[in-house]
């Protein structure tokens, strides 16, 4: 590129069948609505396909990674990794309520009860801390 060319900024990223005219929803958007049948199963909206052992999909905010998932060679093992790469915890919604926190020290905080199901069987048991600090197990099969 010479001389004093001045290029657009690129706002948002739009892939898919929706007008260019409309508003996008965010900063990338894949929209799979369209009409004729696809070349890839239908409701399949991303996928990531790559010859590399290890596999990333990062998250960076002001260029520090702070979540990951990756598929990764440890050892002998293929492992899968979710998680938050930076001193911040992990935190699991379900119809936007919190449920369940991976604290950055390690602490694992359920915030409803906890069911457990038995390992050699098909028992339910519902598990509760009472406001003195007893457990509770309580069968639901």
């Amino acid at each position: 590129l010479t001389g004093a060319a001045t290029l657009p900024t690129v706002q948002a990223v739009n892939i898919g069948t929706q007008a260019l005219t409309a508003n996008i929803p965010s900063v990338f958007h894949i929209n799979s609505n369209a009409t004729a049948a696809p070349a890839f199963s239908r409701g399949e909206v991303f996928s990531s396909n790559s010859p590399n052992i290890n596999t990333f999909w990062r998250m960076a905010r002001n260029g520090t990674e702070r979540f990951h998932i990756s598929s990764i060679l440890f050892g002998t093992d293929n492992i899968v990794r979710l998680g938050s790469t930076a001193n911040e915890p992990l935190v699991i919604f379900t119809n936007n309520i919190e449920r369940m926190k991976i604290a950055a020290s390690g602490e694992v905080i359920i915030k409803t009860e906890l069911v457990l199901k038995s390992s050699d069987s098909d028992r339910y048991f519902k598990i509760t801390i009472n406001d003195k600090g007893e457990i509770q197990v309580v069968p639901l099969s």
